[in-house]
């Protein structure tokens, strides 16, 4: 596997033609709005949008996977860093009691 990290400039990765030697590459880019993401579609058809719990907003949600699917690019996963492992809204499970766990897996087994 390679990893590449993209230029700031998305015009010099435009330029590159990407290695045609790997089974697996690794792109790490950041988008913006000014440049879409079409400079990345030769280098990947697949794209997982990371995103810190600081600064997310729907917008920049929304408009990130809409460049990514201008491009032709299809968005996999989300991955939220620094989430608040008691915040419901970000998809983890809270504390379970364990008087329900066994009850769950009594009826399980039956």
């Amino acid at each position: 596997m390679r990893v590449l990290v993209a230029p700031p400039d998305p015009l010099l990765m435009a330029q590159k033609p990407p290695p045609g030697d790997v089974d697996a590459l690794l792109v790490l880019s950041s988008l913006d709005a000014s440049f879409g993401a079409e400079h990345l579609a030769p280098w990947s058809t697949d794209a997982v949008m990371v995103l810190s719990l600081k600064g997310v907003t729907l917008t920049r949600i929304d408009v990130t996977s809409e460049m990514l699917r201008d491009a032709g690019i299809s968005l996999r996963s989300v991955i939220l860093l620094s989430s608040d492992f008691l915040d419901e809204s970000s998809g983890a499970l809270g504390p379970v009691d364990r008087r329900l766990a066994s009850v769950e897996s009594a009826h399980l087994s039956e």
